[in-house]
């Protein structure tokens, strides 16, 4: 990397200058030799340069000075008077000029490709780059992507199997029930018939008169403080599900159920015993046909015995007309008999045990859990109500309203506040430190002391139906934020496909029975009690809970 100094032994030190008269480069030490040794013969002196051969005529032996144009050599003073005599002469450095300036112009050229090939290639490696950054990014979208398309098919495979094992269960349910009423009815039927049979068999033609003609079927039913009828059936008609619809016909619904308003009727529930004919297919839709939906039907719970009202008159009519052991001699006489012991019933008589069915009714939901239809439970409410007792007080049984406050801002309110749904983009909601960051709201009512609502829900995602305490976090990206991630707050995760109970970040999965999209929420505060409810026809119970219960109560959506 630099130029030797020629007199040195051993190892070699830089040069710093080069003697161009003894054509040899010497390092400080050897250059004051050279200089004490020549002091006075003027030697020309350049910097160190290893190229002093170069700088030597090698026809003449001397320093090579100036420059001929013609031959364009450089050439030492004897050539200009030998080879060279009449060129044009010109110094080294008049030529190094000239020439510098001619290859400056090609220099910035040079100089600007260079440049312009950096700047491309700095752009080239780039593009290179960002092809490799976005190959990367595409290739973990793909992935990604892929990975949640699985996912959501094996999550759909998962939940169509369900809903197939869901509707196969229901489908043979339902199958199987009716094929126990059939087989029921045709029990009855072949009893009766064998009874007939053995009657028509007797010789003794007073114990067949006795036997054969000794009863009387009768019909009645109340509402409030009213006795509906009380019929007879005609004497020897044997009650299946035809003659059991002609008998109404005849009696309960031309006598007595068109004179009733509209209102009424849609309110009315239909209670009756669990006979075969009432309780068929064809007297269903019998009754259906005649404006009593199935969901207007309810049958004496089995067990529930306290839920029967109507077995509270037969008793009465029983007592009165069998009163000290009285008998009677024919069909006519009993018959009379019970028409004037129905009209002697006290009306406080029928008022009293439906007055006190909401409060059996609410002991048997909180305690038995016995199927009952919803309206049957308001149609009780209103028979409270109207009567002035304080069961169940009219506040605890008001419409609820959604706050506005505390919807996320995509939740559109509507019909009074009393309907939700998720628009999947913002809608202009003033800001409020009670809205939540997440699809969610509460209602207005804070729930106290006993409490039941029903929501209807639709939407492939599923909804959330929860209570909470208005304490709970609204703000963040944080899980106690969520309805039943916290102990805060309880929720009913419903989907076409499953249910399933959350609590304090804890689920429980609940078998999916039927399609119903309507949910009831019933709330004991003071018992800790919280139940869910599938209404479809009757009241079927999903989950319930039992906890101590430390705030008001508010009902809440995810949507």
């Amino acid at each position: 990397g630099y130029v030797e100094c020629g007199p040195c032994t051993g190892k070699k030190q830089k040069a710093i200058k080069s003697c161009l008269e003894c054509l040899d480069s010497y390092c400080p030490v050897h250059f004051e030799i050279h200089e004490e040794l020549h002091s006075g013969q003027h030697h020309k002196l350049t910097n160190a340069t290893g190229f002093l051969q170069d700088k030597i005529c090698s026809r003449h032996g001397k320093l090579l000075e100036v420059f001929c144009c013609l031959d364009q050599q450089c050439v030492c003073l004897m050539c200009t008077m030998d080879d060279h005599i009449g060129h044009r002469i010109v110094s080294a450095l008049a030529e190094r000029t000239e020439k510098q300036s001619q290859i400056s112009g090609p220099k910035m050229k040079s100089q600007q490709r260079i440049l312009d090939r950096k700047r491309e290639l700095g752009e080239l490696q780039k593009a290179v780059d960002s092809h490799k950054q976005s190959a990367k990014a595409a290739l973990e979208e793909c992935k990604k992507t892929f990975t949640e398309i699985i996912c959501f098919i094996k999550k759909k495979q998962s939940e169509v199997l369900d809903l197939i094992q869901t509707q196969e269960k229901i489908a043979v349910s339902q199958a199987e029930h009716l094929l126990k009423q059939m087989e029921e009815e045709i029990a009855e039927l072949q009893r009766q018939d064998e009874e007939l049979q053995q009657l028509s068999l007797t010789e003794d033609h007073i114990h067949f008169l006795q036997q054969g003609g000794g009863g009387v079927l009768v019909w009645a039913g109340i509402i409030k403080d009213e006795l509906v009828g009380p019929f007879r059936v005609e004497d020897g008609v044997k009650l299946n599900s035809q003659s059991y619809c002609q008998f109404l016909e005849d009696t309960f619904f031309k006598q007595w159920y068109r004179k009733k308003s509209a209102s009424f009727k849609k309110n009315m529930i239909f209670m009756q015993d669990n006979a075969p004919s009432h309780t068929s297919k064809y007297s269903t839709a019998w009754l259906a046909r005649k404006g009593i939906k199935e969901e207007n039907l309810m049958i004496w719970p089995p067990c529930s015995p306290d839920l029967n009202p109507i077995e509270n008159l037969w008793s009465i009519i029983k007592c009165a007309i069998y009163k000290e052991g009285k008998q009677y001699t024919s069909l006519n006489s009993v018959w009379e008999a019970v028409v004037a012991a129905a009209r002697n019933v006290d009306g406080e008589q029928i008022k009293t045990p439906t007055e006190s069915m909401d409060g059996r009714l609410l002991s048997v939901l909180a305690k038995k859990e016995t199927y009952t239809h919803k309206k049957f439970f308001f149609h009780l409410i209103e028979i409270s109500y109207h009567s002035n007792k304080n069961h169940v007080s009219s506040s605890d049984y008001c419409e609820l309203t959604m706050d506005p406050n505390t919807a996320y801002r995509r939740l559109d309110l509507s019909e009074g506040n009393r309907a939700v749904s998720n628009q999947d983009r913002d809608l202009p909601h003033p800001d409020h430190p009670e809205r939540f960051d997440w699809p969610q709201v509460l209602c207005e009512q804070p729930v106290c002391g006993r409490f039941y609502w029903e929501v209807e829900w639709s939407g492939g995602n599923g909804v959330n139906i929860a209570v909470s305490y208005k304490s709970i976090r609204r703000k963040g990206g944080h899980n106690e934020c969520w309805f039943g991630c916290s102990e805060q707050s309880w929720r009913l995760y419903c989907s076409p496909f499953r249910y399933a109970f959350r609590h304090h970040g804890k689920e429980t999965y609940i078998p999916k029975t039927n399609n119903s999209t309507r949910i009831g929420v019933y709330v004991d505060y003071n018992a800790g009690a919280l139940s869910f409810y599938s209404i479809a026809g009757k009241m079927i119970l999903l989950y319930k809970v039992q906890c101590e219960f430390t705030e008001p109560l508010y009902p809440g959506f995810t949507v």
